[in-house]
């Protein structure tokens, strides 16, 4: 009894009146005689089976139904479960506001989005928005980064929005730049790589014809932010990737770069770096046009001659045979040895001249 009363769907198949069979099948059912084979019990048996379910079929498909009813109740009772369970949480996002805890604002903002972004991806795109830009205000930019980045992945991988920067810009970007601070230059790095990757996975014909402009200010935003936080390779990575201007990339080594080097010998070896980050790049013309703008703005510099010297054997070594090419190797080797001392104050840049001569075929 107790069993029926849990299982509504047993309840309504036991209130189905009894079905007779005939006796002949009954008997042979319940009663098999011993001279009987058990073949023929067994057909019986089959028979039987049949006509029950024959008979009861309709209303056992009103007893499910009912039963279905029942569970529909369930699912609502659910719904509502689930739904208190949200107020719950932002009755929790409330009191950390309150209380100016980063950590767990970031936290319950994205337990928030994670009950909403199946049922209402918009709502949960607006929670982590809405919290980035308070926490970026609030002057806590690592919590605002990490909401930052999983909107924008939100809005490439779920939304597949086209690439754009202006909403990003005046939410999330624009308030981390007004912060100071090593914490608050990692907070910028994350985003603007995010944003630089959503926009590597955008593949719309007209995204792609305005990606240069819309990400110039990006990329400069991004070197600043490298810059600050002593990430020095990444940044001169992003200048190689930004492509120039000439100008631009002389004044990021001189500039931005500049104040955190010890000496000229230093300026100049990383300006040197940058022309064979182009070479390794295959961006030769880049590279041809930074040795320029070097020799006109430091022309008696440390290692000037070198560069001038190196991008025209770079450059020649594209239109000469093999033993032509054993040549230039040759003095590239001696033009190393008479540098020697440059190559001793940074052993990277020996590694990096040979993967750039060898990219060239040299």
């Amino acid at each position: 009894m107790q069993l029926a009363q849990r299982s509504p769907l047993l309840a309504a198949y036991q209130s189905l009146p009894a079905q007779r069979l005939p006796a002949h099948s009954t008997s042979r059912w319940f009663f098999p005689q011993r001279n009987e084979r058990a073949t023929a019990g067994q057909s019986c048996s089959a028979s039987a089976t049949s006509t029950r379910r024959t008979d009861t079929g309709p209303r056992l498909a009103e007893a499910c139904e009912c039963a279905m009813g029942t569970h529909s109740g369930h699912e609502r009772n659910g719904e509502s479960a689930r739904g208190g369970a949200l107020q719950r949480l932002e009755r929790r996002l409330a009191a950390a506001w309150a209380e100016q805890d980063a950590y767990q604002i970031e936290q319950l903002a994205g337990m928030i989005y994670d009950r909403l972004v199946r049922s209402d991806p918009s709502a949960a795109a607006t929670v982590l928005e809405q919290n980035a830009h308070r926490l970026a205000v609030a002057g806590k930019p690592a919590e605002a980064a990490e909401l930052a980045t999983r909107l924008i992945r939100h809005w490439r991988e779920l939304e597949q929005r086209p690439f754009y920067l202006t909403r990003l810009q005046q939410m999330v970007l624009e308030p981390l730049q007004a912060l100071s601070g090593v914490e608050a230059a990692r907070a910028r790095t994350m985003v603007l790589e995010a944003v630089l990757a959503w926009k590597r996975a955008s593949a719309t014909v007209d995204t792609e014809e305005a990606a240069p402009a819309e990400l110039a200010p990006v990329q400069d935003a991004l070197v600043d932010a490298y810059v600050l936080c002593g990430e020095w390779a990444r940044a001169q990575y992003q200048v190689v990737c930004r492509g120039g201007p000439a100008e631009r990339d002389l004044a990021f080594i001189d500039e931005q770069l500049g104040p955190h080097l010890a000496n000229d010998v230093e300026r100049m070896l990383a300006r040197t770096r940058l022309v064979l980050f182009y070479v390794l790049a295959g961006n030769l013309k880049a590279g041809r046009a930074l040795v320029e703008e070097i020799q006109r703005k430091h022309p008696t510099a440390p290692m000037t001659n070198f560069v001038v010297i190196l991008m025209q054997v770079l450059e020649r070594a594209r239109n000469v045979d093999s033993s032509k090419r054993r040549l230039l190797r040759n003095f590239c080797d001696d033009l190393k040895r008479v540098y020697h001392w440059a190559f001793s104050l940074d052993p990277e840049l020996d590694v990096m001249l040979d993967d750039a001569l060898k990219a060239q075929g040299l």
